[in-house]
């Protein structure tokens, strides 16, 4: 029997096969508007590389399937959640039930202050409602509930959520769903259960649907038998109906942590920084005494949480991270091109200039083999690209131009195994 993994990136979707005469990779683009697409490109070409006939024949000696991601990294990398709205206690609009910098953060990321709405946790329906009309005006889209002291006794988010469900039924269009800091997080700390809420709110939305939908084409039109399962955060798995998104964070990076874990304890290596550079986010994370090294509080995206994390940090760059000028200045990336229209190189469309059409403009990727030679680069639109955005602006050639981006790249890289080295109490010299 075969087991299939499945790693979804921003940009690329990457499948290893094992259990058959040796292991078998697979190199596909994700496709943002249909995970499932580029999971079943996956499966297909994993079918026609070992001689099945179709998917189904494959499925059927099939027994295991992880799927593994970096798509809600990349949502809050990046910035591209829903508008959310969020209930607190009264008097913590501003705080958060932090010390009030924690706040800004979230702040600056996930909520804006001015739908960040006290009420008592006691308030009667006709105040809730109030509430919430007027966070609907502002355009939310999500809902979070998070009162000082929910733990353990949630009932007075689970009322609100009640409420504002018979309002706004899950079967109208216009429905409001919200979640309630007491489901995502068992913990007294009223801030870190605020936090996680909001994080989960904010990236649910991008995984949800596909996933579901990906186990039930595999079951309904592949007759597979069995049910996909999720990476988490801490190295596990668990079915879909038994995942929240806030588990999937970083899931695909830290499986590679715990392999260099492994990978480290056989070969005697005391201290190791992983390193993983993406078509959207790149990450970093450190390995000492053949485990993943792990932090009593930490943040995700420069959210701080005060529970037990991964020491792993990511940055908004990759081979899609967009290179422009600002006010003289070469910046390169958060936004990213993904998989569509990619980089200019493509020749998808993309007009914007790239990370990866600088390396293709200098010659360090090849433009005849990538994806195995399944797409052929295009040098002239990468050139075009960067000398309408970068080399004019700054006034320098191409070739000098996508120096500069390489190098831009280089030093976040470099930045930020300092930063992870620093975190694990190394030196970086070292």
């Amino acid at each position: 029997m075969y087991s299939v993994d499945i790693d979804t990136g921003g940009t690329m979707t990457d499948g290893l096969v094992t259990g058959g005469d040796r292991p078998l990779e697979i190199k596909v683009e994700t496709t943002p508007h249909d995970l499932t697409v580029s999971l079943m490109a996956c499966l297909e070409s994993a079918a026609s590389s070992l001689g099945f006939e179709s998917v189904r024949a494959f499925l059927d000696e099939v027994d295991l399937i992880r799927w593994s991601s970096t798509v809600t990294s990349n949502t809050l990398a990046q910035r591209t959640g829903p508008r959310l709205g969020l209930i607190v206690s009264r008097g913590h609009e501003d705080d958060l039930y932090g010390q009030g910098k924690e706040a800004s953060v979230v702040f600056d990321s996930l909520v804006s202050q001015h739908n960040v709405i006290g009420l008592d946790p006691g308030s009667d329906e006709g105040a809730v409602m109030s509430a919430l009309r007027g966070l609907l005006t502002e355009g939310i889209r999500r809902v979070v509930v998070s009162f000082a002291g929910a733990f353990p006794d949630g009932s007075a988010e689970q009322r609100i959520a009640h409420i504002v469900g018979e309002q706004y039924p899950d079967h109208y269009l216009g429905s409001v769903p919200v979640l309630a800091g007491s489901d995502i997080l068992l913990r007294s700390d009223d801030m870190t259960r605020t936090f996680l809420a909001l994080i989960n709110s904010y990236v649910h939305a991008s995984l949800a649907n596909s996933l579901f939908r990906a186990e039930d084409l595999l079951k309904m039109d592949h007759g597979w038998r069995h049910n996909i399962l999720i990476g988490h955060i801490n190295g596990g798995v668990a079915r879909i109906g038994k995942t929240k998104a806030v588990d999937t964070i970083e899931s695909g990076p830290l499986f590679g942590t715990f392999a260099a874990a492994r990978i480290c304890a056989q070969a005697g290596i005391g201290k190791a920084i992983a390193l993983d550079v993406g078509g959207t986010t790149a990450k970093a994370s450190a390995v000492s005494g053949g485990q993943p090294v792990w932090l009593q509080e930490g943040h995700l995206f420069g959210i701080p949480l005060r529970c037990p994390l991964p020491l792993l940090r990511s940055i908004a760059l990759g081979g899609g991270s967009v290179a422009r000028v600002t006010g003289g200045e070469l910046r390169l990336g958060p936004e990213s091109m993904g998989a569509a229209p990619g980089p200019a190189c493509y020749g998808l469309g993309g007009r914007e200039a790239t990370l990866t059409d600088a390396l293709v403009t200098l010659g360090v990727v090849s433009p005849t083999r990538f994806l195995g030679g399944r797409r052929k680069l295009n040098v002239e639109a990468a050139r075009n690209a960067i000398e309408r955005n970068v080399s004019k602006p700054l006034g320098v050639t191409v070739e000098a131009a996508a120096q500069e981006i390489l190098a831009k790249a280089h030093a976040l890289i470099a930045g930020l195994v300092e930063e992870v080295s620093k975190e694990a109490g190394w030196n970086p010299a070292d």
